[in-house]
């Protein structure tokens, strides 16, 4: 038995930990995204973010963007040291999104329309959902998103793998 442990103390591995950690996120997901007034599109994000020293998320301080301290409201964010180029839209309350900022169809930069809960390329017309999803063209692919946390004042993006 190793040193400073007592009899019947168990080891918590990495693993484990972060098993645990992911399923209580995604019952708190679960949770945000129930009842009767929940949104019909996915809430991008209703958990709380990373803490500091978690690799590939990169740090937005809503004082930056006061855009996006109102529902509806957007922001274009560039930080070419991290690769982010993003519309990053407060889409309900609490709730935010962030999708590549360019159209996969002629590099022009989209827009939100929190109206209408989309995003549009004013050069051509495509439309893209607030996951990035294509809805209408001639745009022949979708829009990379990306996962978005709060903490605090802070709004915290990451690629999305998978």
């Amino acid at each position: 038995m190793g040193e400073g442990r007592g009899e019947g103390c168990e080891t918590l591995t990495r693993r484990a930990a972060l098993c645990t950690l992911v399923g209580g996120g995604c019952a708190l997901v679960l949770a945000c995204g129930s009842g009767d007034d929940a949104p019909s599109e996915p809430l991008a994000a209703c958990v709380p973010g990373p803490r500091d020293g978690r690799s590939g998320w990169v740090e937005l301080k809503l004082s930056d963007y006061p855009a996006l301290q109102q529902v509806g409201g957007s922001a274009a964010v560039e930080k070419p040291e991290a690769f982010l180029n993003a519309v990053v839209f407060h889409s309900s309350e609490g709730c935010y999104g962030a999708v590549w900022s360019v159209c996969t169809h002629g590099a022009c930069t989209v827009e939100y329309k929190p109206d209408a809960h989309r995003l549009e390329c004013p050069c051509h017309g495509s439309r893209f959902s607030e996951e990035g999803q294509l809805l209408r063209g001639p745009a022949q692919r979708g829009l990379f998103a990306y996962d978005v946390a709060r903490e605090g004042d802070s709004l915290f993006l990451r690629r999305r793998t998978g």
